[in-house]
């Protein structure tokens, strides 16, 4: 894999690290997932950057409780999006994701989300850190709902396989 690189120190451009910023890295898993785009596997590339995704999921607390908790808080037109948006995400999660996907905790709606859910507790302040974490999630959440079926299940089936581990 050949990316843009600095100059090293004879002044000829370091073209076997792909980096994003100037002194930056790119993790492995997304390495990997563009090394497999530049085998031309696109299929696995979306499921290699997909468990990515998945993988940063699980070590939140999930989504839906913290939609939950900003349903319950703040403005009453801000309050009907997060309620629009919870249902539209649960309603994903059943849809498009195998079982052993959307039996995971990180789907789930009980307590523990970063609003606690309890929209009494969230003061203008938590209610922000809460709603910039939440959309956060969601941006990882349209990657993992965004995969095709047979990918979705390519997902599932590399999750368990890493479980197994």
């Amino acid at each position: 894999m050949r990316g843009a690189g600095a100059l090293s120190a004879s002044g000829k451009a370091d073209l076997t690290r792909l980096k994003v910023a100037a002194g930056s890295r790119v993790s492995g898993p997304l390495m990997t997932a563009f090394s497999l785009l530049h085998a031309g596997d696109a299929a696995a590339a979306e499921v290699a950057v997909a468990r990515r995704c998945w993988g940063l999921l699980a070590s939140y607390a999930p989504a839906l409780a913290d939609l939950a908790a900003l349903a319950g808080a703040g403005e009453e037109q801000q309050a009907a999006v997060f309620s629009a948006l919870r249902a539209r995400y649960a309603a994903a999660f059943a849809e498009r994701l195998p079982p052993a996907l959307a039996a995971a905790p990180a789907c789930g709606a009980g307590a523990g989300g970063d609003g606690d859910g309890a929209a009494a507790q969230l003061t203008p302040q938590r209610r922000l850190a809460v709603q910039f974490r939440v959309w956060k999630k969601l941006l990882l959440w349209d990657v993992v709902l965004s995969l095709a079926p047979d990918r979705a299940a390519a997902l599932a089936a590399a999750e368990a396989a890493a479980g197994a581990a």
